[in-house]
């Protein structure tokens, strides 16, 4: 799969993923279902690879949507068959492989968040044994027994791993004999080699390959070599690392359509966002300092403070605790959100300087997380089934002064200054601009409170 503006001889990334793993058919219907947990899926092969087979085509989407997707065009490769070797996509990666200046392999990282910049090398081999059959009682001394030929070479060929070198050999299958009363004839293994260096591989394979039968009257024959060199780690993969690192400890970038996104984007986007009148005279927030606390309330000291940063300027990081008993839920200093069976927890806006409730939506875990470490309002659409910044669209961005949560912390409330002149999407300030009267006939209905605050029409497009 590739993006619109690939071509043939054009610098490109080449994201590369695998969507087998190593479960046995029937897993999903055993004892590792498929479900959903909160904001968190498991099951067979989710770690290992779908997660990472779906993640790096998401972001692009989502950088497309925003109008930030400006960088190289990209291929997603996606094989069938990597745990058995890639025996028949091998050609096909190596081949786009060269027409890309960078692949991403987005196997899971390591314990800890760990990025993988070099990995050992895999040999496979079949070890195959023929010895002489026979009745295990009447004629047991005339029978030359495979298995115990290969009892041998299996102790022989696990000597050979040696940790400190990084390598590793394992004879993982054996298949042998015709019943319990035969000396058995055939027995076979197959055997897994890793290595970290190519020189490693080498000398391994020429071990495992030179086979020397203990009992004359077997013969033993080895077949099989390397399937993948080692990616040993270079200067280039260092300095991409260190690239990656330096990017990543930047501020980040405010998410709003800022000048140079409206020069790319063109006239059109610059209308939808364009700045407020000066001539307008504007309402001033005061801001109001508050102390850095480790309790429910999540909040930032500042000039004017907002949510993202401790009373020192450091970035906050946020990790949910468990849930507790009622009283530390309650009274206790832990933040413990509680989401319910679809991994969702409400979450109402209100202004923070007059306390107008602007709307109400649903944050799933990565949602609230996104919301207090980047002090800006980030919601869960439940219809698209994908997390959404406030205001990527629009520009009416909701810059989160407080996170709140209730007694229970089910329930989740943001004190924001809202930018641009309205939270809603129909073009009102507040989402609660109707009110519920009397029709003068015994009945009800609804009423705006007041007049519509912008067009959406030019904010987001006649389509709405």
């Amino acid at each position: 799969m590739r993006s619109p503006d690939w071509e043939e001889g054009k610098p490109s990334l080449l994201v590369l993923s695998h969507m087998d793993t190593v479960h046995p058919m029937g897993t999903k219907e055993g004892a590792n279902p498929i479900r959903r947990e909160g904001d968190s899926v498991f099951g067979p092969g989710i770690y290992d690879m779908k997660a990472g087979a779906y993640l790096p085509y998401y972001a692009w989407r989502h950088l497309k949507r925003m109008g930030r997707a400006h960088g190289m065009p990209v291929t997603w490769l996606y094989v069938s068959e990597e745990e058995v070797g890639s025996p028949t996509s091998r050609e096909v990666i190596e081949r786009e492989a060269r027409k890309a200046k960078y692949v991403l392999v987005t196997e899971p990282a390591r314990d800890g968040g760990k990025i993988v910049t070099a990995r050992k090398g895999v040999g496979r081999f079949e070890l195959k044994i023929t010895g002489r059959p026979s009745h295990a009682g009447a004629q047991h001394q005339d029978g030359r027994s495979a298995v115990k030929e290969l009892a041998h070479h299996i102790l022989e060929i696990e000597g050979y791993t040696d940790y400190e070198r990084g390598m590793t050999t394992n004879v993982g299958l054996v298949q042998a004999g015709t019943g319990v009363n035969v000396v058995p004839r055939d027995a076979t293994a197959e055997i897994d080699l890793r290595v970290v260096t190519a020189a490693d591989g080498e000398e391994m394979t020429a071990r495992i390959l030179n086979r020397v039968a203990r009992d004359p009257d077997v013969t033993v024959a080895a077949t099989g070599g390397m399937n993948r060199p080692p990616y040993e780690r270079s200067a280039g993969d260092r300095g991409a690392v260190r690239a990656g690192q330096g990017a990543g400890r930047q501020r980040r970038p405010r998410p709003g359509v800022d000048a140079a996104d409206r020069r790319r984007l063109g006239r059109q986007l610059h209308r939808r966002h364009r700045r407020p009148d000066p001539r307008r005279p504007r309402r001033r927030r005061q801001g109001r300092a508050h102390p850095a606390r480790a309790d429910l309330r999540v909040v930032a000291g500042a000039a004017r403070p907002h949510v993202g940063r401790t009373a020192g300027g450091t970035e906050m990081t946020v990790e949910f605790a468990a849930r507790g008993g009622q009283g530390e839920i309650e009274e206790g200093t832990a933040l413990a959100p509680k989401f319910d069976a679809d991994g969702l927890i409400p979450a109402i806006a209100a202004d923070a300087a007059d306390g107008t409730v602007l709307m109400m939506a649903w944050m799933n875990a990565a949602a609230l997380r996104a919301t207090i470490e980047t002090g800006e309002a980030h919601y869960w659409s439940r219809s698209r089934r994908e997390m959404w910044r406030k205001g990527g669209t629009s520009g009416h961005v909701q810059r989160v002064r407080e996170v709140r949560l209730d007694c229970d912390q089910d329930a989740v409330l943001l004190l924001v200054d809202q930018e641009g002149p309205g939270a809603c999407h129909v073009g009102y300030r507040a989402c609660f601009y109707r009110r519920v009267v009397g029709d003068g006939a015994g009945g009800v209905r609804l009423e705006a409170v007041g007049p519509k605050a912008y067009d959406p029409d030019r904010v987001y497009g006649s389509g709405g």
